[in-house]
């Protein structure tokens, strides 16, 4: 990127593929927002409906069964969408069909296999989870909807990978506007024992609204004999193990996590641990999103080109910290009224574990990109055994620092883990592609880092309106570079150049 002569509006490269980062995060971090917004009006609901050891209750439930749903997935859904890319980009109508059609039948044929599993594991399940078997038949009745999501990631996967962002963005509000809507009132007749009913009727509602959409899709009607199924999985499931494994891990880091907080501390504990995870992912969370739906496709269809893969690599880097940097930072310096505002004053311990959260996502933001890589070039075994790294890094922090530290030693073990998965990342980019950071990357960072310690110092004196005086100061100062950075990367004849181009004093502020 150039500055021209005169200063103002840098000069882009029409070859930079800023534009449609910033599109795509714009489309699904835009929905994204008011998804949080709803799901933050759900979460404070369910805190005062449920109390700490209801929210936490919840957690242990979507853990436990996770953990089956990602064994019996095999990864399809990440694995399915580079395939139906890669059919999208050859623009042969066969064999996209051929390959949705395959998709869609492995993923009804993984879901009836995951009900039954958790069938069959749920008494060591709840014996793991909570110590005891009290919670067997429950368990047993999710497994309804370990098949309702692999039905449904299916469905997901053929859109994300044709590649319709709009329609995916769609799907994503209105699966958790319905959910949203039917859990609170669950939860308002049934109190905990909705619990269960709840994450059913979610999962019912969200399996509908992607099925929807994906019909939307044409594609050639294709009938199957069950060896083509079996001989067609083979290309799906060499990527998609790798994946599975990776899911699997950090299903089982985040169950193991929760299980030692609620064995050490109780499951009030748990309820803590879980508004501060949940807040810190707040404005992370649009970020990673956008990632995963439109920059993943296009990372596959570039990988073939060392210097295009560093491009994109480094644009999303650029894109992803100057998107969530404002939001981090006033998640640091209002923790305590975050913390009382979305879910209740039984919440307070979570203040202490939102820094090492938020220092951990920043990082996780800054490396995704690179972590990318291996899966865009089909990698698989690489993938796994660095995402295995990382996992059992986490899990040995996890217990070491929970004896050490309480509660906030598990915010302290996810941020070791995502400084690891920086360091394996990039190492692996760098000896692949040889990859580097930009010194317009470089700089991001830099004065990121630079916000990011403000907050924290002001979130460690605290409490008083002169330290939220000081932290709005800083909040405004990260949000002024934010929008700085992107305005210097958006076309001036793109949506988001002209959005920014009409903000008051934008030639002074943001071009100048």
């Amino acid at each position: 990127m150039t500055n021209d002569s005169g200063g103002g509006r840098p000069v882009e490269s029409r070859g930079t593929s800023y534009d449609e980062a910033l599109t795509s995060s714009s489309i699904i971090g835009g929905t994204q927002a008011v998804v949080y917004l709803l799901s933050l009006f759900k979460t404070k609901i369910a805190a005062v409906l449920l109390g700490p050891s209801g929210v936490g209750l919840t957690a242990l439930y979507i853990s436990a069964t996770s953990l089956v749903a990602t064994v019996s997935g095999l990864g399809l859904n990440t694995s399915g969408v580079r395939e139906v890319a890669s059919a999208a980009s050859t623009g042969d109508e066969g064999q996209i069909a051929q390959t949705v059609a395959l998709l869609k039948k492995l993923c009804w044929l993984t879901g009836l296999a995951g009900w039954l599993l958790t069938i069959l594991l749920a008494w060591p399940l709840s014996r793991w989870t909570f110590g005891d078997v009290e919670h067997v038949g429950a368990i047993a009745v999710l497994g309804s909807t370990v098949m309702l999501a692999a039905i449904s990631g299916g469905q997901a996967a053929v859109i994300q990978g044709m590649r319709r962002i709009g329609d995916l963005a769609r799907v994503n509000f209105l699966c958790v506007a319905g959910g949203t809507a039917a859990t609170l009132v669950i939860y308002a007749l049934m109190g905990q024992r909705g619990i269960v009913p709840a994450l059913i009727v979610s999962a019912v509602i969200t399996t509908y609204f992607n099925w929807s959409f994906s019909r939307r899709i044409r594609v050639e009607p294709v009938r199957l004999k069950w060896s083509e199924v079996f001989g067609g999985s083979r290309r799906l499931l060499h990527l998609g193990l790798a994946t599975m494994w990776n899911a699997l891990l950090i299903t089982g880091v985040a169950l193991t996590t929760r299980a030692l907080v609620v064995r050490d501390f109780g499951l009030d504990a748990a309820g803590v641990y879980q508004a501060a995870w949940a807040i810190s992912g707040l404005f992370s969370g649009f970020v990673l999103s956008a990632m995963a739906a439109d920059y993943y496709p296009r990372l596959t269809g570039a990988c073939a080109e060392d210097s295009a893969v560093n491009r994109l690599v480094n644009e999303q880097a650029e894109v992803g910290m100057l998107l969530a940097l404002p939001g981090l930072a006033a998640s640091l310096v209002f923790a305590p009224l975050a913390v009382e505002l979305l879910y209740s004053s039984e919440f307070r311990g979570a203040v202490a574990l939102l820094p090492w959260f938020i220092a951990g996502v920043f990082v996780q933001i800054a490396s995704w990109p690179a972590g990318f890589v291996p899966l865009a070039r089909g990698e698989g075994a690489v993938f796994a055994a660095a995402e295995s790294i990382i996992c059992l890094c986490q899990m040995a922090l996890t217990v070491v620092l929970l004896k050490l530290y309480g509660l906030p030693g598990a915010g302290m073990a996810f941020l070791g883990a995502q400084l690891v998965h920086l360091a394996l990342y990039f190492a692996f980019a760098r000896w692949r592609t040889g990859f580097l950071w930009t010194w317009e990357t470089v700089k991001i960072v830099l004065f990121a880092l630079l916000f990011l310690g403000l907050s924290v110092a002001i979130f460690a004196v605290g409490g008083s309106w002169v330290s939220y005086l000081c932290g709005l100061l800083v909040v405004a100062a990260a949000s002024l570079f934010s929008l700085r950075g992107v305005a210097r990367r958006a076309a001036p004849e793109t949506k988001i150049g002209k959005l920014l181009a009409r903000l008051p004093f934008a030639e002074r502020l943001l071009y100048s």
